[in-house]
């Protein structure tokens, strides 16, 4: 069985942390165990609601190494006229890019496992952190 990797969007500390377990009543996520300070080993735990969010990691990584996660800007650059900003999200149970400009999603799977497109494809924010980097965002 795959292991799934979460981190969560703590609105009231306007914070992201990554979670260590997640605690579920009736199928949804209640509560969250997250460590707290860069050694992971202090742990903190919070009740989850409406304003927060839960996210998952998606399995691949960018050139910089950095794992993906849902809510992630990334960037990608193919060259002109292949550059654009896009948000990591779960569209119908499957992994896509919802692009900048148009405000369709567009599913992935047909080239990020490409090693070629995942080397121009990077991390650059997310969209609690970092919401001027994706103009949809920046007003929510």
């Amino acid at each position: 069985m795959e292991e799934h990797r979460y981190r969560v969007w703590i609105d009231e500390r306007k914070q992201i942390f990554e979670v260590k377990n997640l605690i579920l009543t009736g199928g949804e996520v209640v509560r969250v165990e997250v460590c707290n300070g860069t050694s992971g080993i202090n742990t903190e735990y919070f009740d989850i609601n409406e304003n927060d969010k839960v996210m998952r990691f998606v399995g691949i990584k960018d050139k910089k190494e950095k794992e993906v996660c849902e809510g992630d800007i990334i960037l990608y650059q193919g060259g002109t006229p292949y550059e654009y900003k896009a948000v990591v999200r779960w569209v119908d149970g499957e992994l896509a890019f919802v692009w900048e400009e148009g405000g369709e999603s567009d599913s992935i799977s047909d080239f990020w496992f490409d090693e070629s497109d995942q080397s121009l494809t990077e991390v650059i924010g997310n969209i609690w952190e970092n919401p001027d980097l994706f103009k949809r965002f920046s007003n929510a």
